[in-house]
């Protein structure tokens, strides 16, 4: 198993998580169009691609995984940051 490699630099998008109907919760993220052009294996529907989320709880964990990933030990991760919108009423 290897990291998915970026063509350039950063790339910044705000998405929104959908309802899924059977699993009954937003378990639904839809990669945007930056992603995806990003990632060319991404458009080959015959590759078998996963993925693996971690949440670290602390920020001293986080950074002892930071250090594996520094030192080269996989490739850099997405950051996924999940938020509530309170809309006005």
């Amino acid at each position: 198993m290897y990291s998915l490699k970026p063509i350039k630099g950063p790339i910044i998008v705000n998405g929104s998580l959908y309802y899924d109907e059977s699993d009954r919760a937003r378990t639904r993220i839809r990669l945007k169009k930056p992603i995806v052009n990003e990632f060319t294996q991404l458009k080959n529907f015959k590759a078998k691609l996963r993925y693996r989320m971690e949440y670290h709880r602390t920020i001293s964990t986080l950074k002892k995984r930071m250090k594996k990933i520094e030192n080269g030990e996989e490739g850099i991760p997405f950051l996924l940051f999940l938020y509530e919108v309170k809309e006005n009423k």
